[in-house]
């Protein structure tokens, strides 16, 4: 799927490996509107998206549990 989100955080860390062009700089609204109105034009899309919310979610729990010596 198409998408686009701020340049920070997990989201802009996901946007930055699969699909750059979805990456908006964070809190500026205006870039947001054209970036959105820009991919809905756009036949571009990500390609070989392998990260799932559940593998994130999964991977982050793995690391705490690592690093309190508990896995």
């Amino acid at each position: 799927k198409k998408i686009c989100g701020w340049n920070r955080g997990g989201v802009g860390e996901v946007l930055k490996l699969f699909y750059e062009e979805g990456q908006v700089e964070f809190n500026d609204f205006e870039q947001l509107k054209e970036k959105t109105e820009s991919i809905i034009a756009s036949s571009n899309k990500p390609e070989e998206v392998f990260l799932t919310s559940e593998l994130m979610h999964q991977k982050t729990v793995d690391f705490y549990l690592e690093a309190l010596g508990k896995s």
